[in-house]
């Protein structure tokens, strides 16, 4: 499911001007940036006889700020951005028929250096 990931960053960044990365950087100082992570689920997936396969993702999207008001509207663009009830399209060979926001923008940690981390979660619907 590393293409889904890929596609996901991929949309996110060709769609705002925020800096997206990966959990090994999202720590390292106190940029405001975003991070995206599969969620912890039961794989849901249909394969097909033809070789293709359709299912379920759930990811959520996390914000880091020393401010609450710009990690807030970070995720809250970023809700807009991805609440597609007719999905996406990309350049790769998977179509993203609908993604949807499972629960939106909630305080996850604050750091001892007051930086905070919110996180809105998502579930996309694919095709491939």
């Amino acid at each position: 499911m590393i293409k889904i990931y890929d596609e996901i960053m991929t949309y996110i960044k060709a769609h705002t001007d925020y800096e997206v990365t990966d959990i090994d950087h999202f720590y390292s100082n106190s940029d405001e940036r975003l991070m995206v992570l599969k969620t912890p689920s039961e794989a849901v997936e249909t394969r097909y006889m033809d070789g293709s396969k359709s299912g379920v993702w759930q990811f959520e999207v996390y914000a880091r700020s020393a401010s609450t008001v710009t990690a807030q509207n970070m995720l809250y663009d970023l809700e807009q951005l991805l609440d597609l009830p007719s999905g996406f399209i990309s350049d790769s060979d998977i179509d993203f028929l609908k993604c949807k926001v499972v629960s939106t923008c909630a305080l996850v940690d604050v750091s001892e250096e007051n930086i905070r981390t919110y996180s809105s979660s998502f579930e996309l619907e694919y095709y491939m």
